[in-house]
């Protein structure tokens, strides 16, 4: 039932059935090894795959046997295991240390997460297996498949869905739809404080109200953002770890920033880029310089957003996990239109075109095509990607950031002033357009 390799612990897991205990596995996969009928990567610690036609043949006798769905609910298992313990290491492990765990278990992840989902008998495995391991698709570069996954997870909640479960999905759910989340997901955040606070979980309210505050800054509920912050430092335990203060920072900066006082923002993530960078936490580093490169575009210091998001990017290049690299080129694009800097603004604008496309977060880059292509003097394919955005707006139920609102209201006047008849008409159109269409005609020649 693996897919692809695996390793040791999670073929104990997954074989082990009451009567074959750890040790028996171990003989019997080392018997396997000697046959050469499973290969060893050599790796430490090791990882193993079984050759495709030994592995067709078992697949024949397992269903044979009749013991398919008992075999593959351990699986699942076994990998719900694996990630939840990922997931709950975040304080004290760095996000590539855990991706550099994660990802070699990712198509077992996937197989046993699209296994839950087609067997009505296991929506609990489904909904604990997709909350546990919402954490990597961000960071991977993954965050469409990631929020298809939740979503259809949260379809799958009934009255019988264990409590801790379903307030780990909620949660997950609010953060994986950064930097934009949207009216479904305060509902989850509602839903998973409520959980919580029935639980008596401290540590689980803690990132709940850290993912409510976040969300709140976005849709610019400032009243609600600084009741979780209060809430959210009144909560803290000085006990836990260091980097659980990134939450409280994060909120602040969030809360000063959406509310119009981006300059006050800059020393929550000023601190924030320190407390991330002395946890030695790559993927986190990244994510806050996008928020300090993101305040000083607000702050009209295009020269310095461009400065750093050229080194954004750089800083992208050299790693293996780009997550958040559609938003670090567009957010680049935008700061090199703002400076006239049209041809390298295209440039960065068709690198973001292509990863938008593979991580499926291309919706949130359109006003800023839209801004170039007005720039560029091409004004009916900026009025259509303006629809497009409009659209994507609406479906996902979410307030447009600042710095993108700026750049829709900036190419919607170019639009207006140049054809008033039209905008109207073209706005109509663009919504009917597929988000790539729309993007990829923004950026055309």
């Amino acid at each position: 039932v693996f897919a692809g390799s695996f390793g040791i612990e999670s073929a104990e897991q997954a074989l082990a059935d009451g009567e074959s205990d750890s040790w028996a596995v171990l003989n019997q996969l080392g018997a396997l090894v000697d046959k050469s009928l499973v290969v060893s990567d050599g790796g430490d610690p090791p990882r193993f795959r079984l050759l495709d036609s030994p592995r067709a043949y078992a697949l024949d006798k397992l269903a044979e046997a009749g013991e398919g769905t008992a075999i593959r609910r351990r699986h699942a298992q076994a990998m719900l295991r694996r990630f939840q313990q990922l997931d709950d290491d975040e304080w004290v492990s760095p996000t590539r240390h855990r991706l550099e765990a994660a990802l070699p278990d990712l198509d077992n992840l996937r197989a046993a997460l699209d296994w839950a989902a087609g067997d009505d008998a296991n929506a609990a495995l489904q909904v604990a297996l997709t909350a546990a391991s919402a954490w990597l698709w961000h960071p991977a570069g993954m965050q469409g498949e990631g929020i298809r996954r939740l979503v259809l997870a949260r379809s799958r909640v009934d009255a019988q869905t264990p409590s801790p479960s379903e307030a780990r999905l909620h949660t997950a759910s609010v953060f994986a739809a950064m930097p934009l989340p949207g009216e479904p997901e305060r509902a989850s955040a509602d839903r998973a404080i409520a959980l919580y606070r029935q639980l008596g979980d401290r540590r689980g309210l803690y990132k709940a109200l850290g993912a409510y505050a976040r969300l709140t800054a976005v849709a610019r509920d400032f009243d609600a953002c600084s009741r979780a912050l209060a809430e959210l430092e009144a909560l803290h335990d000085p006990a836990w770890p260091g980097y659980s203060r990134a939450a409280i920072l994060t909120a602040r900066g969030y809360l000063d920033y959406f509310s119009g006082q981006p300059s006050a923002a800059m020393p929550s993530y000023e601190a924030l880029l320190q407390l991330v960078t002395e946890f030695g936490d790559e993927w986190a580093e990244r994510t806050v310089l996008i928020f300090l490169e993101q305040a000083a575009q607000a702050l009209g210091r295009y020269d310095e957003a461009v400065r750093r998001g050229r080194a954004l990017i750089g800083r992208h290049e050299n790693v293996l996990f780009r997550g958040s690299l559609t938003m670090a080129r567009a957010n680049l694009c935008q700061a090199l239109t703002e400076t006239g800097q049209l041809d390298e603004a295209l440039e960065a604008g068709r690198q973001a075109l292509a990863e938008g496309l593979r991580d499926g977060m291309l919706w949130i880059t359109l006003e800023v095509f839209a801004q170039l292509a007005a720039r560029r003097g091409r004004l009916r394919a900026a009025a259509l990607a303006l629809g497009s955005s409009d659209a994507a707006i609406a479906a996902h139920h979410v307030v447009r950031q600042p710095n993108e609102q700026r750049a829709y209201e900036a190419a919607l006047q170019r639009v207006r002033a140049a054809m008033p008849g039209q905008v109207h008409g073209l706005l109509a159109e663009g919504g009917q357009l597929p988000v790539e269409k729309a993007a990829a005609l923004a950026l055309a020649e």
